[in-house]
């Protein structure tokens, strides 16, 4: 005996709407067949990548994003200070390993940085714990 359970079509009756969130309604109503195969876009990782894509980019609309908040704070505070020579160190596994964080985050200092100011950015190596 075969018994093909195929859980594509679950919710296409209205029996799932209650998970969808709205970022899942605009991925159904931008595809191929919307208000078809309603459980197959939710767990789909064709469709899981343009969920996550809307949820940023609606963050970044709203300006929630971290690097947003704090790369304008950095510069506020070194604009302040004014000093010629400073170097910012900063720590947290975000900065250690993300490819491009660095490179974001002191790109978008030195575009508020008043003229005349050069500010390199380190790694903060954390103290060991005694």
């Amino acid at each position: 005996m075969i018994i093909d359970i195929e859980w594509g079509g679950f919710g296409d009756r209205g029996d799932a709407e209650y998970i969808r969130t709205q970022y899942d309604r605009i991925v159904d109503e931008r595809s191929d067949h919307p208000g078809s195969y309603c459980f197959d876009k939710l767990v789909a990782g064709k469709c899981m990548g343009e969920v996550v894509r809307l949820v940023l980019e609606k963050l970044c609309t709203l300006k929630v994003s971290y690097l947003y908040t704090n790369w304008r704070a950095i510069a506020c505070v070194l604009n302040r200070i004014g000093q010629p020579k400073m170097i910012v160190a900063i720590d947290g596994s975000t900065y250690k390993c993300h490819p491009f964080f660095e490179h974001w985050i002191s790109e978008k200092v030195k575009e508020l940085l008043d003229p005349g100011l050069k500010v390199p950015f380190t790694f903060a190596l954390s103290p060991p714990e005694t």
